[in-house]
């Protein structure tokens, strides 16, 4: 009998704490589901009925394969296809973050995916897409393939920080022009012009129109590069002949 009242007293803080839980606003549980893989928030709306669709409205999607098995990379791709397509279609996303491994069999299948999943967050107006591999040097290849125009790059509104690798150069910085373009309020642009391997010579032909160009919206471009890389004096030439001043131009040598 003695221990009786303990038993109700735990009991009942513990019903407290529940209820205290589902009486919070959804952007207050939101909030604390945005700390959460997405497989883990999925799991917690199972706990409360009211819970039930929050995951489909969450504006931070944290997707890691390490909340699967490594041989489950099939489930692991047929969960993130579900997780968005059943999502809320009014719903913004604020922040994209994906962490998978392209170690294994299935390599080919995530790389051909990960693109439309990019793409989704990018036209939910997602000002933060971040993208993390783990992959054994042997299986370096290219993750994701632009084709000849980016005609698809939606306009990055809220973009004030943005880094690009040595790829959006080819084609006489055809895709560095378009990213800046789409990026009416672009502060600071980082090119990290180092890579592994043997540098690529192909280019992409396209079609420039001959149209004019400024990056006059810039304040700082950052460019990360070896020392004595011939490409950093073109990139720094194609900066004087759009408007920046050397000033506004950083050379930062990694090695």
């Amino acid at each position: 009998m003695a221990g009786t009242p303990g038993k109700r007293l735990r009991y009942t803080a513990s019903r407290r704490v529940g209820s205290t839980l589902s009486d919070l606003p959804e952007g207050v549980l939101h909030h604390i589901m945005s700390f959460l893989d997405s497989r883990q928030a999925v799991q917690v709306c199972l706990l409360s009925r009211r819970w039930r669709n929050l995951w489909r409205s969450m504006p931070r999607i944290n997707i890691d394969c390490k909340e699967f098995e490594v041989t489950d990379k099939a489930v692991f791709i047929v969960f993130v296809n579900r997780l968005l397509e059943l999502r809320d279609p009014v719903a913004p996303i604020s922040k994209f973050r994906l962490w998978y491994s392209m170690t294994g069999s299935g390599c080919d299948t995530v790389k051909k995916d990960t693109g439309r999943w990019i793409s989704h967050a990018l036209q939910k107006q997602a000002w933060a897409v971040e993208i993390y591999v783990d992959m054994f040097y042997g299986y370096l290849k290219l993750l994701l393939t632009i084709e000849d125009n980016l005609q698809w790059c939606p306009k990055f509104n809220n973009l004030v920080n943005l880094t690009l690798g040595e790829w959006c150069l080819h084609a006489n910085f055809y895709a560095l022009i378009v990213f800046i373009e789409n990026s009416p309020r672009l502060e600071k642009l980082t090119l990290k012009l180092y890579e592994f391997g043997q540098r690529t010579s192909k280019r992409t032909i396209v079609e420039l129109n001959d149209r004019p160009f400024t990056c006059g919206h810039l304040k700082i471009v950052e460019v990360i590069c070896f020392k004595n890389d011939p490409l950093a004096n073109h990139v720094v030439d194609f900066l004087f002949s759009s408007g920046m001043t050397s000033a506004q131009i950083h050379i930062k040598h990694c090695w």
